[in-house]
């Protein structure tokens, strides 16, 4: 809200009051985040930029790559099905073997040993909806799974600017979704994961 200097200063103070709640209204103003683009141009340009109506036929998606971690290396594969927000991973990190997913309804994981045990806290299972929510590219495809959006918003970090649109999946945790503003490609994520930040 803006403010507005009073309309019946003392004549005294009256010139002051009115720079000085000037001047408060312009701090204001440049402490708030720029506005970007309309959320759905963005949400719009990130799909074309990225393949445009072909990801309205993609029924599967499989990624592989490389872990590096504690002196150790591996590799890892994960596979994702928008349709639904399901995935798995699997992955070997020295002669570890370790495996998680979500199956629709809960995440699970399996430890170095074997056993496969399902996620059962409440902040664990909201996380992994939300997990599920960008699996299944729901700021793409509402109707796969809603979600509230906020406006986007423009942000500079490490000399890049980026249109950042925060996202609260049904039954989720919040994410902010960052689009460089070049490209228009989602190029990074970023949620709370009880008290970490995880990119």
């Amino acid at each position: 809200m803006l403010c507005v200097p009073p309309e019946r200063a003392n004549r005294s103070h009256g010139v002051s009051r009115s720079w000085s709640n000037w001047a408060l209204v312009a701090l204001w103003l440049a402490a708030m985040p720029s506005q970007a683009a309309d959320t759905t141009a963005v949400l719009a340009r990130a799909k074309a930029a990225s393949g445009g109506d072909g990801w309205n036929a993609v029924g599967g998606i499989e990624m592989r790559g490389r872990l590096t971690a504690s002196g150790l290396d591996g590799e890892v594969t994960e596979w994702q099905d928008p349709g639904t927000g399901r995935w798995a991973s699997r992955g070997r990190l020295g002669h570890l073997q370790l495996a998680e997913g979500y199956d629709g309804t809960s995440s699970w994981q399996r430890d170095p040993g074997g056993e496969v045990s399902r996620t059962t806290g409440a902040s664990e299972q909201a996380y992994a909806r939300t997990e599920a929510w960008l699996v299944a590219r729901g700021y793409w495809f509402p109707a796969r799974w809603p979600a509230q959006l906020g406006a986007a918003e423009s942000r500079t970090e490490g000399g890049r600017r980026y249109e950042v649109i925060r996202a609260t999946p049904r039954d989720g945790v919040a994410v902010e979704l960052w689009f460089d503003e070049a490209s228009g490609l989602l190029v990074r994520t970023r949620m709370k994961h009880g008290l970490d930040m995880r990119t």
